[in-house]
């Protein structure tokens, strides 16, 4: 079977949005055709060469599997991009983030909680608070402006602040993603309605908050699963096609 088609049937079955295979020489494929850059899935060398892209550089670099940075595609759709190195060759499949708004919206960890979850450059990809936009940085939202450092680089948090009167709770988790790349998941809750408007001691706020905490990490797991579902599927795939010749640059 012809590259291009291999890469059509992997997108299919994987459930990727597209799949593009670069080697070494220039020549490319893509499981979604393009009648100027990537007619039949075949790619244009002199239109597009895979090897300038930062995906290709990013596979040679890693020299195994890793994940891009989310980018943002012309129609406004967040993509992943997830590459796998092969002999004289990288493999990019492109898995759209559209579904973790919706599962940030399907968990309601508490009354009037909102939840995020930023890139580590802290891009926002998924919220529940209608004042801050997708792809916006955290670091210009008032309720994150003065603690967006901590926020991004501890693997865990839990601050208080007030804003606008208002006493809030801030706890932030770092999502490890396969390949060294991660991400974060931080919930902001109102102090009063998280600790029913009495004044605790010490112990019960840490109590609470590990109890939050666990809540938290069945987040992530349920995040996890949405977005690792297809890239696992794609490299069962990979494996599959590659056994006998031990060569994928050649099965695919």
């Amino acid at each position: 079977m012809a590259h291009e088609k291999q890469v059509a049937f992997a997108a299919k079955v994987s459930g990727v949005y597209k799949i593009t295979l670069g080697f070494d020489d220039g020549r490319f494929y893509v499981s979604i055709p393009s009648k100027k850059t990537f007619p039949g899935g075949v790619g244009i060398k002199e239109k597009y060469d895979p090897r300038s892209r930062p995906w290709y550089k990013l596979g040679k670099k890693v020299n195994g599997f890793a994940l891009s940075d989310v980018f943002v595609t012309k129609q406004g759709s967040l993509l992943l991009g997830a590459v796998q190195s092969i002999k004289n060759g990288i493999l990019l499949a492109d898995i759209r983030l559209n579904n973790l708004h919706e599962l940030l919206e399907g968990v309601n960890v508490i009354s009037g909680a909102t939840s995020y979850i930023v890139d580590a450059k802290g891009m926002v990809l998924a919220s529940t608070d209608k004042n801050i936009k997708i792809q916006q940085q955290i670091q210009t939202h008032p309720y994150f402006s003065s603690l967006s450092s901590t926020l991004l680089n501890a693997s865990t948090s839990y601050n208080e602040q007030t804003v606008e009167g208002v006493s809030q709770l801030i706890f932030s988790n770092k999502i490890n993603l396969i390949g060294g790349s991660h991400w974060f998941l931080i919930n902001v809750v109102d102090r009063d309605i998280a600790l029913n408007k009495v004044d605790r001691i010490t112990i019960e706020q840490y109590c609470w908050a590990l109890g939050i905490a666990i809540v938290f990490i069945l987040i992530i797991i349920v995040v996890l699963n949405q977005v690792y579902k297809p890239v696992i599927a794609l490299k069962h795939l990979i494996l599959n096609l590659s056994q006998g010749s031990g060569d994928l640059s050649q099965t695919l």
